[in-house]
């Protein structure tokens, strides 16, 4: 069975969706074993609100089940909960899927859902960016370059409640897991919509930390030597200082 590992990264090439050439140059991502690890964050970000982008690099290796790369506000595994916050998976089908809740329960009418027509490969790498601007208006991006979705749900307004934020599981509202089996890097959350120019641009290069607007940035680098608390630390490079905890 894998284990969660550092994995080095000296190029990564992005294949089937047509874009820029894809290469965000040398360091680490995280290999998830889609069982059981994930990395956790604890009770954050529970301000965030409209519009938001959340986006990252992903390597699926195994497509069997929906596999969570995000959430915001999601329970453990075995606890039911109402929709609340933001999650993002692929789905066991290989489209991504973006949602966010509205706290007031666990139907279509407690959520709004954009998922892409699109798929995601498996076995490359892929850059995903999911910018919700308003109930009715998001895009989804693989590797810079827009995507057809499908929208569902008519949920109010983002809720949050006091679950841990997660990279590398999301848990459905019935309690059932969904980690990831693949590898997951640089992650980033912002409070702002993103355009698809200022994601074509910065998608290959590693970030300052001190963008405007971005309020989450987890470059997966630390090789299992976090500098912000210990050995199994992912750090927060953004000036949030929301630093997780592999699991």
């Amino acid at each position: 069975m894998k284990k969660l590992i550092w994995v080095f990264i000296i190029g990564i090439i992005a294949s089937n969706v047509s874009a820029q050439a894809n290469e965000p140059g040398s360091g680490n991502a995280l290999d998830f074993d889609g069982t059981s690890n994930y990395v956790g964050f604890g009770d954050v970000y529970n301000n965030l609100t409209l519009p938001f982008t959340l986006e990252g690099w992903v390597f699926v290796e195994n497509l069997t089940s929906h596999l969570g790369i995000f959430a915001s506000d999601q329970s453990q595994p075995g606890t039911p909960a109402n929709y609340a916050g933001v999650w993002a998976r692929v789905n066991s089908n290989g489209t991504f899927h973006v949602s966010y809740g509205d706290g007031t329960g666990a139907g279509a009418g407690s959520r709004r859902t954009w998922t892409s027509t699109t798929t995601v490969p498996v076995g490359a790498w892929v850059h995903f960016a999911c910018v919700v601007e308003s109930p009715t208006q998001a895009f989804i991006y693989f590797n810079g370059v827009s995507v057809t979705t499908n929208n569902s749900g008519s949920g109010g307004v983002m809720a949050h409640n006091a679950n841990e934020m997660m990279v590398g599981l999301r848990t459905n509202h019935l309690g059932i897991p969904n980690y990831f089996d693949g590898q997951i890097d640089e992650v980033r959350l912002w409070d702002v919509a993103r355009t698809q120019a200022q994601i074509r641009t910065s998608m290959c290069n590693k970030l300052t930390g001190i963008e405007p607007g971005l309020i989450g940035y987890w470059r997966m680098d630390e090789g299992g030597n976090g500098t912000c608390g210990g050995g199994t630390d992912v750090c927060d490079a953004s000036g949030t200082g929301i630093n997780g905890t592999l699991q």
